[in-house]
């Protein structure tokens, strides 16, 4: 069997300057880069998505406010509008027959 050669030496590493070594200091990952620094190219396609998503939520958010939201907040508003808007309305004369008679809609069931 032959015999083995011994495995060769590492080269030396190259000596480093105080310079470079404070650089390499100071490209090391920290908590929070993404807010220190530019945001990285996979960053940028997930805040973009997150833009969408929330402007998404905020356009609907918009449209339900006034939908939804306001008559909850302002029900006196609404109640004076109701009474304008049904004061000529008989309900027994365009009430058709076996339906459930028109009821206030701010009242608790």
């Amino acid at each position: 069997m032959p015999a083995r050669r011994p495995p060769l030496p590492l080269p030396p590493s190259p000596p480093r300057s105080a310079r470079r070594a404070r650089l390499a200091r100071k490209r090391r990952p920290r908590l929070f880069r993404s807010v220190l620094c530019a945001p990285l190219p996979a960053m940028a396609g997930l805040s973009r998505t997150l833009g969408i998503f929330g402007g998404f939520v905020a356009v609907v958010g918009a449209a339900f406010y006034p939908i939804y939201f306001r008559p909850l907040l302002l029900p006196e508003e609404y109640k004076r509008e109701q009474s304008i808007n049904r004061a000529g309305i008989v309900q027994e004369n365009i009430q058709p027959p076996g339906l459930k008679v028109w009821s206030d809609p701010f009242g608790r069931k």
